[in-house]
């Protein structure tokens, strides 16, 4: 089995601000991860930032072709093939798509 697509899905619940915080609300993303055995698993990459989608698009890059039960693995390509610093939006998308591929 082979991951043939990863993608974010941004959602966001309402666009007014949180009546009792006066915040705005969060920007949900959630994370679909394709096999190409018609298996699809689900995360959630939800961090505040639709960075975060942006993230998870470049991850997905990375691990088109990978075997999705070598969670370590792509794990291990994520944190450590890319040129990034790491921080909440980088490590919100490698856990989504972490969650996605233990949904499979």
């Amino acid at each position: 089995m082979k991951i043939t697509a990863i993608s974010a899905i941004p959602a966001a619940p309402d666009a007014t601000a949180h009546p009792m915080f006066n915040f705005p609300p969060w920007n949900f993303v959630f994370v679909k991860v394709e096999t190409d055995e018609g298996i699809v698993g689900w995360g959630d990459a939800t961090c505040g930032p639709m960075g975060v989608v942006k993230m998870v698009e470049e991850f997905g890059a990375l691990l088109i072709g990978e075997d999705p039960f070598r969670i370590e693995e792509c794990w291990q390509t994520m944190h450590h093939r890319p040129f990034a610093r790491g921080g909440p939006i980088q490590n919100s998308a490698a856990a989504g798509i972490e969650i996605a591929l233990f949904d499979i």
